[in-house]
């Protein structure tokens, strides 16, 4: 019995200090330990920073009350994303294998733990630097480690040293409050089934069309630009950015009365394409698609016979209805989950500008969804457009 009393100490000992510790940490918790912009952190009690190895950690869910960062997550997977809407930065974690993707190309390896009640925490300045976030660290001996770090998107009227002076530690600050901007919603990870898009871009405006070149770039997804002979001639080089970008060129033209008109349309594009870009395509889309078009079975016969590929689109994307881009999202989403396979229809407009970057993510984040272009190889799709 004698030779365990010294381990039977040493327990003794630890689970004092362990308390002690846990006492202090529990007191020190009544000064705010994070700040967004100039409030608390809603769960800052209860999930507080934390200081490893020197390094400030945070609560993923922080960045989320930001008006402008978007966070996805799917806890099925252990998987997350963070978008600033503004910067079009994002950063996924994937947190089984501490690893995290940077604007979908760079792969960076972190630590990332899981803490406070299951609560995912992430190294602080690392990743305000990734989503153009200000970050802040001060000490203050009340709070917790004797630290206290502000997270800012520029929003932000006092300085974080006012923010602790005024502060009062003796108040009565509940952990209950409901956060001050609305949470970004949660994927569900329900939806498995999977489901191939092909995204598909008409009417060109030379002013948009890179901006949507950038976003399909952030996150690797390639798309199919549909071009009209006019659109050839007036914007060369922006047929060769899409084709240097890795994209499908395509083929259409806003009116035609028959398959004739039609494939001397088709000729004299492919004319241009080749002359601008030293390519040519097989792939083409008939005015308003198969069924709209007004075009006989012999006439589309005979446009397949030519050696075309004709695609139609599955959902007409209502981004030049006067929908809200927020409308106009949820929509399309909803579209694409009636369908296994989708074939979507989209201007280049300011509403596509807005929403392409945050559908792509969704698309990035769900390991169902492929996105791909467009190919001459492909079975086409035909005779299924709707609006």
């Amino acid at each position: 019995m004698k030779k365990h009393m010294p381990v039977l100490a040493l327990l003794v000992a630890l689970s004092i200090v362990a308390g002690v510790l846990f006492s202090s940490r529990a007191e020190a918790a009544n000064t705010p330990g994070i700040f967004h912009n100039d409030e608390r952190w809603y769960k800052d009690s209860a999930a507080s920073l934390e200081m490893i190895d020197g390094i400030p950690y945070v609560p993923i869910d922080v960045f989320g009350m930001f008006d402008d960062i978007e966070l996805s997550v799917d806890a099925r997977r252990g998987e997350f994303m963070l978008y600033n809407r503004v910067s079009g930065e994002f950063i996924s974690i994937l947190y089984s294998e501490k690893m995290a993707t940077v604007n979908g190309a760079e792969e960076v390896y972190l630590n990332l733990y899981k803490l406070h009640g299951g609560y995912y925490y992430v190294p602080a300045e690392y990743f305000c630097s990734i989503l153009s976030l200000q970050y802040e660290i001060v000490a203050s001996g009340a709070s917790v480690y004797g630290k206290t770090v502000r997270l800012s998107d520029g929003g932000q009227t006092k300085t974080i040293a006012e923010l602790l002076a005024i502060y009062e530690p003796g108040g009565d600050v509940s952990t209950d409050t409901p956060p001050v901007t609305d949470r970004p919603p949660v994927s569900s990870g329900t939806d498995t089934t999977e489901r191939t898009v092909y995204l598909t871009f008409n009417t060109v405006r030379e002013e948009n069309v890179y901006t949507i070149l950038k976003a399909l770039n952030t996150t690797g997804a390639q798309a199919t630009f549909f071009f009209t002979p006019e659109e050839i001639i007036r914007y060369p080089a922006l047929v060769c950015a899409v084709v240097a970008d890795g994209h499908t060129v395509a083929l259409t033209c806003t009116e035609s009365y028959g398959a004739e008109e039609f494939l001397a349309a088709m000729r004299a594009a492919n004319e241009r394409l080749y002359a601008v870009a030293k390519i040519t395509t097989r792939i083409a889309q008939l005015p308003k698609g198969t069924e709209k078009s007004g075009f006989t079975e012999a006439d589309v016969e005979a446009i397949l016979a030519a050696g075309y590929v004709l695609w139609d689109y599955t959902y007409d994307v209502p981004d030049s209805m006067g929908y809200g881009a927020a409308n106009v999202k949820s929509r399309t989403l909803e579209a694409i989950r009636e369908r296994e396979v989708n074939v979507l229809r989209m201007s280049t407009n300011g509403t596509v500008v807005r929403i392409l970057p945050e559908l792509l993510i969704e698309f990035a984040v769900s390991e169902n969804y492929r996105v791909c272009p467009i190919t001459a190889a492909l079975s086409e799709v035909r005779g299924s457009t709707e609006s």
